[in-house]
């Protein structure tokens, strides 16, 4: 970050000294900074140097990471959901709702799983529909077991 903005300061300053700091300025002078061939240069210039944005394989390669990450987090806190003890989990779910609390705790860690495959074959497309299906389980969850 600080880099792009000290090329794109030098960058300014390389054209306004080349282009206003003589005093006898002409025509043909200011002709040049409003030339379509040089806006269009330092337009590429421009996408070059200081282009932040990100090749599909290297958006490819962060989701896959992401997702890689996001399973195994949600395959751990699964398992400490499980060996919480009843009386921690009463707090915040009742006891006619402990057996669908454990069957969506089942489901999380299966949409976990499915999304840990689906990082590991590159199959990236499939990515988002496993996310929503992950947020439906938490949501149906929520809406069953919580008591609060």
């Amino acid at each position: 970050m600080k880099l792009n903005f000290f090329l794109t300061s030098v960058m300014l300053l390389l054209i306004l000294s080349g282009c206003a700091s003589k005093s006898n300025l002409n025509k043909t002078t200011l002709k040049h900074t409003k030339s379509m061939e040089l806006s269009v240069i330092m337009h590429e210039f421009d996408q070059l140097i200081f282009d932040n944005a990100k090749s599909e394989l290297e958006l490819d390669n962060i989701r896959r990471r992401y997702a890689l990450t996001l399973s195994e987090t949600i395959k751990d806190l699964t398992y400490k959901m499980e060996s919480l003890s009843a009386d921690q989990l009463d707090k915040k779910v009742s006891k006619d709702n402990m057996s669908s609390f454990k069957k969506y705790i089942n489901q999380l860690r299966g949409d976990a799983q499915d999304i840990h495959d689906i990082a590991q074959r590159y199959e990236l497309e499939k990515l988002d529909v496993k996310l929503r299906d992950l947020k439906r389980t938490c949501n149906s969850c929520h809406s069953v077991c919580r008591t609060f």
